[in-house]
């Protein structure tokens, strides 16, 4: 099923990075080996996240345990949950399982680059930002194209990666808490997403009581657009 938007009807993709996981607490970097549980605390976050969540019928999730653990929390039973390979963390590629500070400063130096606009600088055997943004917005235009307000859970460098792409450059997010929500506000043409705003939620406001964004487009609305893959 297509979604139809319109100019004024943007669609809002909502996405919800896990809850904290063993990976979390260990310091593990992890893609694909390296695949831990939610901890009590990450059960108990994505449970008050559920309390806010009303109605939902369909939940998007990467396949791993964390990412997966935490939709099905979320869905209380009742949400059918779906798993989309594109929303896995990030491929670290020789890094995966890893936790010395070595690897840790390596990983940090590849995010640095992404930040200062380097999208072709990659992790050692894994993937670089452009390829990770690709894959990322290919799922987020899948899921847009099947609910008109779709829940994705997925992980905080996958997700600081997509971001990186739709604000064209801009660091909208260095760090996003366990079962913190942001919303991407957009047009779906077709194929094709198109970003507009991003926004936390719990909403924050201003002092005139507006309401922040975390990342608005500036460029008459034409974000960054992406073919579902």
């Amino acid at each position: 099923m297509s979604v139809e938007s319109t100019p004024g009807t943007p669609v809002v993709i909502r996405f919800v990075r896990h809850g904290e996981s063993f990976t979390n607490t260990r310091r593990l970097l992890s893609y694909r080996d390296a695949d831990l549980p939610l901890t009590s605390c990450g059960r108990q976050q994505a449970a008050a996240l559920a309390d806010r969540l009303v109605g939902e019928t369909t939940i998007f999730s990467s396949p791993l345990v964390r990412a997966a653990q935490t939709a099905r929390i979320l869905a209380r039973g009742t949400a059918l949950v779906r798993f989309d390979e594109g929303l896995r963390e990030l491929d670290v590629g020789h890094l995966d399982g890893r936790d010395d500070p070595r690897s840790w400063a390596l990983h940090d130096s590849v995010l640095a680059r992404w930040d200062a606009g380097d999208t072709a600088a990659a992790f050692p055997g894994g993937e670089s930002l452009a390829e990770a943004a690709a894959r990322m917005l290919a799922a987020l235009g899948r899921c847009a194209a099947t609910r008109p307000s779709p829940l994705v859970v997925s992980h905080g460098g996958a997700i600081r990666a997509a971001l990186l792409k739709i604000s064209r450059g801009e660091t909208v997010l260095r760090h996003l808490g366990n079962c913190v929500e942001l919303h991407l506000a957009c047009h779906v043409e077709g194929e094709r997403i198109r970003a507009m705003q991003i926004t936390r939620e719990p909403a924050r406001h201003d002092g005139a009581g507006r309401k922040e964004c975390a990342w608005e487009s500036t460029a008459g609305g034409s974000g960054e657009t992406a073919s579902p893959g």
